[in-house]
């Protein structure tokens, strides 16, 4: 075997193995439009539908030493009952270490709200709170479109962040709440 081709699979054995221990985080510049997603349904109590939809850039975009992430999650029904309420609830979760930050800004309000690491050596699931929006004028959709934003991109761990959604509704004439929740 040649020396070029030698040293080549050495590469890509320590390439390989960084990446295994999570020593180096993968930048994908072409991928950013890419988005993976999420949507969960049940049966409400008129035999209708009620969907809960997640989805969020699979890499999103660098910045300096911050990623930003575009998600948009939604709560709908589907029939012709009167809706009471409708709620979309969601939160923002990542793998983080050392005193890195994940923060949401809140486009339609200007809200921020964060959730931190607390131990520098150890790889930590964190979550936001949750937010939501409640409405009780008789829509049947509850959205936020939105992003997110880690940083430093370095204590987070192999690209590692999901966001939960939540969907509740509740039906005129009907005493049972529905509920489902999706996960990207």
């Amino acid at each position: 075997m040649r020396k070029s081709k030698k040293i080549a699979m050495l590469a890509a054995i320590i390439l390989g193995i960084n990446l295994i221990l999570g020593n180096i985080t993968v930048l994908a510049n072409s991928n950013t439009n890419r988005y993976v997603s999420d949507t969960e349904k049940i049966t409400t109590p008129d035999g209708k539908k009620l969907y809960s939809h997640t989805e969020n850039q699979k890499f999103g975009t660098i910045s300096g030493k911050s990623r930003k992430v575009k998600f948009y999650v939604y709560a709908k029904y589907e029939g012709n009952t009167k809706v009471n309420s409708i709620k979309c609830q969601w939160k923002i979760g990542a793998k983080l270490r050392s005193e890195a930050t994940t923060t949401v800004v809140v486009g339609i309000t200007g809200n921020t709200y964060s959730a931190q690491a607390t131990e520098s050596s150890k790889w930590q699931n964190v979550t936001t709170v949750e937010k939501y929006w409640l409405h009780t004028s008789g829509t049947k959709v509850s959205y936020e479109d939105s992003n997110f934003v880690i940083s430093p991109d370095s204590d987070l761990h192999n690209i590692d962040f999901w966001v939960n959604t939540t969907a509740t509704v509740k039906l005129k004439g009907y005493a049972k709440t529905s509920s489902i929740t999706s996960s990207t």
